[in-house]
This record gives C-alpha cells, sequence and structure tokens, in this order.
C-alpha cells in the first residue's frame, strides 16, 4: 500500500495532467463523484491514470515553459484528479488492479521529465 501511494504521490506531483480516449462528460462525471465524496472505482482510477498518461505524452512534446503553461490551462480536471490520486483511500481492488498501470505510467513521467528537462536547459544556453 505504502508502495502504491509513494509512486501516485510521486506521479501527482505534477501540476498539469491531460485526457486521452476518453469524453469530456466521462471527466465530468469522475470529477463530480470526487466532488461529492463518493467512493471510485476501478474504472475511474484507469480514466485518472489514463489522463496523466495523456499528458506525459504532452509534456514530452514541449518545446518551451510557455508549452507547458499552455497544457496547464488546457485540462481543467488536473488538480481534483491529482488531489485524489495522491490522497484518497482507493479499495484493495482498485489497487491490486492499478498498481501495475500507475507503475507503467510513472516510468513513463521518469523519462520524458529527463527529456524535458535536458530540452529546456539547453534551450536557455
Amino acid at each position: 500500500m505504502k508502495k502504491f501511494i509513494l509512486m501516485l504521490s510521486v506521479i501527482f506531483s505534477l501540476s498539469i495532467l491531460g485526457a486521452c480516449g476518453h469524453s469530456e462528460a466521462d471527466y465530468e462525471a469522475v470529477y463530480n463523484k470526487i466532488e461529492e465524496g463518493k467512493e471510485l472505482n476501478v474504472e475511474d482510477y484507469d480514466l485518472m491514470l489514463d489522463y496523466i498518461d495523456d499528458v506525459v505524452a504532452q509534456i514530452g512534446k514541449a518545446k518551451s515553459m510557455s508549452d507547458l503553461q499552455k497544457l496547464d490551462d488546457k485540462y481543467k480536471y488536473a488538480e481534483p484528479f491529482m488531489h485524489e490520486l495522491k490522497y484518497g483511500h482507493p479499495s484493495e481492488e482498485v489497487k491490486e488492479k492499478m498498481t501495475k498501470k500507475a507503475e507503467k505510467v510513472y516510468e513513463n513521467f521518469q523519462k520524458v521529465q529527463e527529456e524535458v528537462q535536458e530540452r529546456l536547459s539547453n534551450s536557455d544556453e
């Protein structure tokens, strides 16, 4: 459990998230469940992890800090999803089914983070 929470905490240290393969209504439905304090299921966590995975891809395309700021403006569910994934209390079923996916998203995030940091530091020179 600690590994799951720690991993999600690092992933969600980002202040921006993205969207992939889901409709705006899907995101809004999960957002509403969060706001209403309802329990989130495996599909909800799956959606939020997809959201993160997509933004990681978008971050990977960023060529400047301005590009990153535009992403922050574009994804309105970033903060509530990030907060829920970092501080929420997923069920044992969610932890069991989503840990591998969360690990994969985290590994991708680390790779992209390093690439972007290098690219942005080189653009300052």
